[in-house]
């Protein structure tokens, strides 16, 4: 219900009054970052009269080399710059999501990602493995080289999070490992964009659960935009404060991928 109140600016968000073009964030939550896990891969997506398309993919990576050389300015609210400004984040792409805050995150991205060559974005998508499992159940199964069985939404989470750890994938300098998610991330929204039949409603109701489960998050620069998916929480945008609030935020600055075994509890 949450999500299907967003079909009001679903035309305009999908290129209905003129092309628009988002950023795709995908993260691993393996490894956590405040929006819940650090992003590994990147791609484009294009949505012009309610046609998707995943334009560009890479490893994000390619930022960060992509910044080398470059003089680039952080643009940021000041708390952010505060807060986050001392892990470069202009430079170390896997840094840009440290606030808590996913729209001001995504305006982060949407002033650096022009600076090193990228093209001018109106919004930013982040999906992580349960939001993958969640498009799986809309476009089915797929394969990948790295690993020797179809990726379901019924094994994604597991395969993605623990598994190709666990199990490996030709070790940890092995490209097909190195990819691994991004390859599955790639193949499912390329499926996505280029396959589906179905309609935005019914689009909107299978992966419901993973935008309220904070797995699939979206964030726009229209302002009035950005408001309704905000009141919607489908941006997760951090409430305004009134009186006392307690917020616990984990960041894994050990590059570990350990976080599969992370509990947290807040009594």
């Amino acid at each position: 219900q949450q999500v299907t109140q967003a079909i009001p600016i679903l035309p305009a968000l999908l290129g209905s009054e003129g092309p628009r073009r988002y950023f795709l964030a995908v993260q691993t939550p393996s490894e956590s970052r405040a929006t819940g896990g650090v992003i590994g891969g990147y791609g484009e997506i294009t949505a012009e009269d309610g046609r998707l398309n995943l334009v560009k993919f890479g490893h994000l990576s390619d930022l960060d080399q992509a910044a080398l050389g470059h003089i680039e300015t952080l643009v940021a609210p000041p708390d952010y710059t505060a807060r986050y400004q001392q892990f470069a984040p202009q430079l170390e792409w896997t840094n840009i999501n440290l606030s808590p805050n996913f729209p001001t995150d995504a305006d982060v991205i949407a002033a650096e990602y022009p600076q090193i060559g990228g093209s001018p974005i109106d919004g930013v998508i982040a999906v992580d493995p349960a939001g993958l499992a969640a498009l799986l159940q809309v476009i089915g199964p797929i394969s990948v080289p790295a690993w020797p069985v179809p990726i379901t939404s019924a094994n994604a989470v597991r395969v993605l999070l623990y598994d190709e750890y666990e199990q490996g994938t030709g070790g940890p300098a092995d490209p097909l490992r190195v990819n691994f998610v991004d390859s599955v991330a790639e193949e499912a929204w390329s499926r996505l964009t280029t396959s589906f039949t179905g309609t935005p409603e019914q689009l909107l109701g299978a992966l419901g659960q993973a935008v309220a489960g904070k797995h699939i998050l979206v964030a726009v620069t229209q302002p009035q935009e950005e408001k309704v998916l905000a009141r919607l929480n489908i941006s997760d945008q951090m409430p305004g404060v009134n009186g006392d609030f307690v917020g616990l935020v984990t960041q894994n600055a050990g590059g570990d991928k350990l976080d599969w075994f992370l509990h947290r509890q807040l009594e």
